[in-house]
């Protein structure tokens, strides 16, 4: 019997999805905290806003010229029992609370044990809710874009593969539509690592958020502004895109250095240091649309356009150092083959996957995988040959490429609508996340289709590890100007960076039948 795959059911769509590798987050989360200066701002900016409701009640009493005595002392006659002149305000034992109709309350004790009010302290509910925003060591956290009607939010999943767990663990709501999520690790301005996801939107801001703040109401830090519409049209800014932002590639090598792809038909490829654009990369006629640094070159950059054309940069000299493959669609997603590093694999609007090697001019193979757009494209981290492609068309299909033979093993609609994104656990080869119109977020255990655990159960599990030979031909084979170039990674920046190839709410637990 078929394995039902776990899934959040929800009416809204997910847009784009990000995976954190299981201890890279903190195990308690911090929270935000209002300090005493800032409680003391608000209580001031309370008391005004009193001050100003109460001068504009007898303003408005005082200017009535309507008199009817009579009426008014028999009506005082019979309400006085109720003292109602004084219902609003403070009994005598509440008068030595300063501030009891403000939230100056809300910060007075520590802790509910403090609290003389409270007398039931933490029971097993309670203690399963801190339970739940602990973070193990062996839980991965899901960050998923999610748009529900105008509401734009973030949502922060821990799932757990050996307890069968999946909940929201807390969410972050969003300024704009979110388009593309990627996870980072690298802290500016700090030694060590950090919790990160950079949102790509409608806008030309990429946001970039804590992971390990709750309740955070502003990013850690923003790239790029926001374009104001005018009727004039204004001059490019010198610093980031001038429209929407549409994938997001973090260099895992160079920990500092950001790619993002933007439908202004540009690559803006950013020093988080400095917080701006280094070079924008101008070679694609139409919007960009996907893009990925190799698995193991930090200067070999992948990217995909609207124009049909998929191109592999070398960083150290991008604007003159690049090689291109023009193919039968726009280019939706591009990877690259960690198992095969000369291999890279682009999917088109027209439901085809290519792959091409970057020493030859024309694709290994070409795929038809689907019967409409090819939305995305993931390998299993340890399996080799291992590919999920998923399509606007409601299906997801899992390939064996092996030999550059691709074969179909299983094609599965799991009811969820178009399907966005698809990516594969970092610490789980068998286990993806898709992301669709509908349903919410769902997670597929594809050995859980019997000919994908016959075909792939028994295949040697590998780490992907980076080929000293390879990683030198592929380098020079996406430099098509004879001049040589330098050793440093540099993105024509002042700092030289050593070649990699020299060395919601309360939470919502579901269990997961896995």
């Amino acid at each position: 019997m078929e394995e039902e795959e776990p899934t959040l059911s929800n009416s809204s769509i997910i847009t784009c999805l990000a995976w954190v590798p299981r201890g890279a987050a903190k195990e308690t989360p911090d929270t935000v905290q209002v300090d005493e200066e800032q409680i003391k701002s608000l209580l001031q900016k309370s008391e005004k806003l009193k001050k100003k409701v109460s001068k504009s009640g007898e303003s408005a009493t005082g200017s009535s010229d309507v008199t009817a005595s009579d009426v008014a002392m028999e009506a005082d006659d019979e309400l006085a029992e109720y003292d109602l002149d004084h219902y609003d305000s403070p009994d005598e034992e509440e008068s030595d609370y300063v501030g009891h109709d403000t939230v100056s309350n809300l910060a007075m004790y520590a802790s509910n044990s403090e609290d003389p009010y409270i007398t039931l302290q933490e029971d097993e509910e309670d203690r399963a809710d801190r339970d739940d925003m602990t973070i193990k060591p062996t839980d991965n956290l899901i960050v998923a874009g999610r748009m529900e009607k105008d509401v734009s939010s973030l949502e922060v999943y821990v799932y757990n593969q050996d307890e069968g767990n999946l909940y929201v663990h807390h969410d972050i709501l969003l300024p704009s539509f979110p388009l593309a999520a990627e996870w980072m690790s690298f802290n500016p301005g700090s030694s060590s690592t950090g919790n990160f996801v950079a949102i790509g939107y409608m806008t030309p801001a990429i946001d970039v958020w804590n992971l390990d703040v709750i309740d955070c109401l502003e990013p850690a830090f923003t790239l790029g502004k926001k374009v104001k519409k005018s009727k004039k049209k204004a001059a490019k800014p010198a610093n980031g895109h001038t429209d929407s932002v549409l994938d997001i590639a973090w260099n895992r090598h160079v920990p500092y250095a950001l790619a993002t792809a933007s439908a202004d038909t540009t690559i803006g490829l950013w020093d988080m240091n400095q917080k701006k654009v280094v070079s924008s990369l101008p070679h694609h006629t139409d919007k960009v649309q996907t893009l990925a640094w190799h698995p193991f070159e930090g200067q070999s950059l992948a990217s995909g356009s609207f124009d049909m054309s998929v191109k592999v940069f070398d960083c150290r000299s991008p604007k003159d150092s690049f090689k291109s493959w023009t193919l039968d669609g726009e280019i939706e997603r591009v990877i690259w083959n960690q198992f095969q590093p000369f291999h890279l694999l682009a999917s088109t609007d027209k439901g085809f996957v290519n792959c091409m090697d970057v020493r030859m001019e024309k694709s290994i193979f070409t795929l038809k995988a689907h019967g409409s757009a090819v939305t995305a494209l993931s390998l299993s981290t340890e399996v080799p040959s291992c590919l999920v492609t998923a399509s606007s068309d409601y299906e997801y299909k899992i390939w064996d490429i092996k030999d550059n033979k691709p074969s179909l093993i299983v094609s599965k609609d799991p009811k969820m609508g178009s399907i966005n994104c698809a990516h594969c656990n970092p610490n789980s080869p068998f286990i993806f996340g898709l992301g669709g119109e509908r349903d919410g977020l769902r997670l597929v255990d594809i050995t859980s289709h019997a000919p994908v655990h016959r075909h792939f159960s028994k295949r040697q599990r590998m780490q992907p590890t980076p080929s000293t030979t390879s990683e030198t031909d592929q380098s020079s084979s996406t430099q098509q100007a004879s001049t040589s170039h330098s050793t440093d990674v540099t993105m024509e920046t002042s700092e030289a960076v050593p070649d990699i190839s020299s060395k919601k709410k309360k939470n919502k637990k579901k269990q997961l039948q896995t």
